[in-house]
């Protein structure tokens, strides 16, 4: 993912962050906490750090920006009608 969004990724200790973020607005709610901003450093501590490889990311972003052209070439065409769309959002 580093590699990918060009960005460093940082993996929390806690891996359930759903059900963390869900308890932790749970404990804003109820007054244990007074901000969402003032939750003990615990809470944010990291398992690992995942720095991007500056060569890796050069080349998803250069394939992401092909991507990008043959995307729009092939939704002009699924617009006239010459491709069928891989999906439609519902109810259109």
């Amino acid at each position: 993912m580093a590699d990918v969004l060009g960005v460093p990724v940082h993996v929390p200790v806690v891996t359930e962050s759903s059900g963390l973020g869900a308890a932790l607005c749970a404990g804003v709610g109820a007054g244990i906490y007074s901000g969402l901003g003032e939750l003990p450093a615990s809470l944010a501590a990291r398992a690992a750090t995942f720095e991007p490889d500056p060569a890796a990311a050069a080349a998803y972003q250069e394939r992401y920006l092909a991507w990008r052209k043959i995307y729009s070439r092939m939704l002009a065409m699924s617009e006239e009608g010459l491709l069928n769309p891989l999906w439609r959002a519902a109810g259109s």
